[in-house]
């Protein structure tokens, strides 16, 4: 792992939702309205400011706007958004993590979920995302499978984890946060569930197409048990595609089309169903 274990901490509250941002107060908002409406009661959201000009804690209570969900805020490292991720798992009193940087968003009826997980004795519970364009609009869900990559977003994970096996892999630029995820599950509890938790705007890194990215998507891809061929395929080719694609169409046309059509796991396949790793 990237580093060392996280001091145990005995939970304050039930669930902790980190939320990075920088420079996107606006954004910011818009995540702490979808948390404030589906937070279960025993709450706390730990926003990690990496803004040039900090907006400052008592600006951020008064954005919260709600009395049930605690505030913890601290400044970010300026070691990128996965060092800024870190920082905030380090922050956190909740039994339960659910990270959640600015501008996503908390779906409607993510609380039901959240309780349901909060009487787990598993050690993660991984859900499909909504995934929509900058602008907020719906593209299309992603229901990860116990073989696929796991977004932060889908994932709602004991604090305990980081503090048996460290933080994100800040070496990684682009997928920190699944690389750690495919290392822990060999060593963890989890369920995989269909429904839909979150939604991810796409945008930033997300949609990026560089060689750096392929090479740590084959080497994940690698780790998770898919062959050469597969693991090239998706890393060094479908990536440029696509980024292609959207840099001429947008991200509602064709190359979400694409995604639904060939990727099995764009459509929810039918092996999410309550899939349980004992």
């Amino acid at each position: 792992m990237e580093s060392q274990p996280l001091p145990h901490r005995e939970p304050l509250v039930d669930f902790s939702f980190i939320v990075p941002m920088r420079n996107n107060a606006d954004d910011l908002r818009r995540s702490l309205d979808s948390i404030c409406a589906e937070a279960p009661a025993s709450s706390e959201v730990v926003v990690v400011d990496g803004s040039d000009t900090p907006i400052g804690k008592d600006t951020v209570r008064q954005m919260l706007g709600c009395s049930h969900v605690e505030l913890v805020y601290t400044r970010d490292d300026k070691t990128g958004v996965f060092g800024a991720m870190n920082v905030g798992v380090a922050a956190t009193r909740g039994r339960w993590l659910v990270m959640m940087p600015g501008g996503d968003l908390v779906n409607t009826g993510a609380r039901s979920l959240l309780e349901s997980v909060n009487d787990s004795t598993l050690d993660a519970v991984v859900f499909a995302q909504d995934m929509a364009t900058p602008e907020g609009g719906r593209l299309y869900s992603f229901a990860p499978t116990s073989r696929t990559i796991w977004p932060h977003h889908s994932v709602v994970l004991r604090r305990t984890v980081h503090e048996r096996h460290g933080l994100y892999p800040v070496r990684y630029r682009y997928s920190a946060d699944q690389q750690f995820f495919a290392d822990v599950r060999r060593h963890i509890r989890f369920e995989m569930r269909p429904d839909i938790l979150t939604t991810f705007l796409l945008g930033g890194l997300s949609s990026s197409a560089t060689w750096r990215l392929s090479k740590e998507l084959f080497e994940l891809r690698r780790k998770l048990g898919h062959s050469v061929a597969s693991s090239f395929f998706r890393a060094y080719i479908t990536p440029h595609v696509r980024h292609w694609i959207e840099r001429r169409t947008g991200y509602g046309g064709v190359a979400t089309r694409i995604r639904i059509a060939l990727m099995r796991d764009y459509r929810g396949g039918s092996d999410q169903q309550r899939e349980v790793n004992p």
